[in-house]
């Protein structure tokens, strides 16, 4: 052999080796307190001053599938839309301009009139207001030429792949900004444990949809009107690795002392500028109750734990439906609220079509005590009644 092709044979080696070992060395086993501390929940917190109380007019009352719902009705409306698009079932939770609101685009109804449209682009994009359920269409005067919804090399993610060929990024997000400007935001992310291990976000591409600017911040530099950089799949399956790990890796399969998990399914709330993911903590002896809840901001990672104990959302979600039995409706996901100092879950009440038609307060610490109305604000007097009364 000559000199080039030893070489070659040593990289062939090297890389089978790092192939083989570097899945080793990142795995749990060897790794668990870093897993555990990939994200750190403070639990010196106050959630009554955290959580101020809240008025029937700033609870938000719309999940996806509604949101879809009402888009979908709106786009039914839209006899010049209509025709040649459809509209996108993403709806990410935003907060703009201080109010919880859903986003999606419109897409190409086929590729025959993606062809005759593309070169203009997109006209719109829906906005869903989470509170008062209000639907809009909002028309752009500079139509969105970039978007997931693309072909070849306006195609977002391949936009964006030759503007940052080494940078490894999340599925791109679709977002506005405080002027309704259209943007998609793709996480960048790295890998903090071993050689495979611990993935984390390091920055964000942010992408203009009508202009195609492009830019990449690092985590520390990302616009404040951006609010989804963590994607809440990653959060979620950290404060997993926080719950198991946090007394080491053995402590998790033998003795299990300290160890918790999330509960299955977690909600957004909007507070102040940013949007926050919650979900809660229940032992990993039995999941008829939660210890507590993890508050974690999506642009920041910054998370807190509140220990209060009380029913899961799941108990909650139940015995919501339990008091309109005979309706035969079905309950969204619960958010956390602070109702007059006392812990609570919200939840809305949807019928076979998914259309919003009455709504739930139940208490944290005592799943049993309903509040049901046809209005946030009546089911809240009937919560708030039934609540002084016990």
């Amino acid at each position: 052999f000559d000199k080039l092709q030893w070489l070659l044979c040593l990289l062939i080696v090297v890389a089978l080796g790092v192939n083989a070992i570097g899945p080793y060395l990142s795995t749990e086993m060897l790794n668990a307190k870093k897993y555990a501390r990939q994200i750190q929940l403070t639990k010196s917190n106050d959630f009554y001053k955290d959580n101020e109380k809240v008025t029937e007019n700033a609870i938000p009352v719309v999940d996806k599938q509604s949101a879809i719902k009402l888009g979908d009705k709106k786009m039914g409306s839209m006899s010049e839309y209509v025709s040649q698009f459809v509209v996108d079932n993403t709806y990410n939770q935003i907060n703009y301009n201080g109010k919880a609101v859903r986003v999606t685009t419109l897409n190409y109804g086929s590729n025959l009139k993606w062809l005759t449209n593309h070169w203009s682009g997109l006209p719109a994009y829906i906005m869903v207001d989470m509170v008062t359920q209000d639907t809009k269409i909002v028309k752009l005067e500079n139509k969105m030429k970039f978007t997931i919804h693309d072909h070849f090399f306006r195609n977002i993610n391949r936009y964006i792949r030759f503007r940052y060929p080494t940078l490894m990024y999340a599925k791109p997000a679709f977002e506005i900004d405080e002027k309704g400007n259209p943007f998609y935001v793709a996480p960048v992310y790295t890998y903090e444990i071993g050689l495979f291990g611990g993935r984390d976000i390091k920055g964000a591409i942010v992408v203009d949809a009508s202009s195609g600017h492009v830019r990449y911040y690092r985590r520390e530099k990302v616009p404040k009107w951006v609010d989804r950089v963590y994607p809440a799949e990653l959060i979620y399956k950290q404060l997993e690795n926080s719950g198991k790990y946090s007394g080491g890796f053995f402590n998790n399969y033998l003795s299990q002392k300290g160890v918790l998990k999330p509960t299955k399914g977690y909600s957004y709330l909007a507070i102040d500028d940013d949007i926050y993911m919650y979900t809660g903590f229940t032992s990993v002896s039995g999941d008829s109750s939660n210890v507590g809840f993890a508050l974690v901001n999506m642009r920041t990672k910054k998370a807190k734990f509140y220990p209060i104990a009380g029913a899961t959302e799941a108990s909650a979600m139940k015995s919501a439906k339990g008091k309109v039995e005979n309706y035969g409706y079905d309950a969204t996901f619960p958010i956390l609220l602070n109702v007059d100092n006392v812990p609570s879950y919200f939840l809305s009440l949807k019928d076979e079509e998914g259309l919003v038609k009455k709504y739930a307060f139940v208490s944290v610490e005592n799943y049993e005590i309903v509040g049901i109305g046809d209005s946030v604000k009546e089911a809240r007097e009937n919560y708030m009644k039934l609540i002084n009364d016990s």
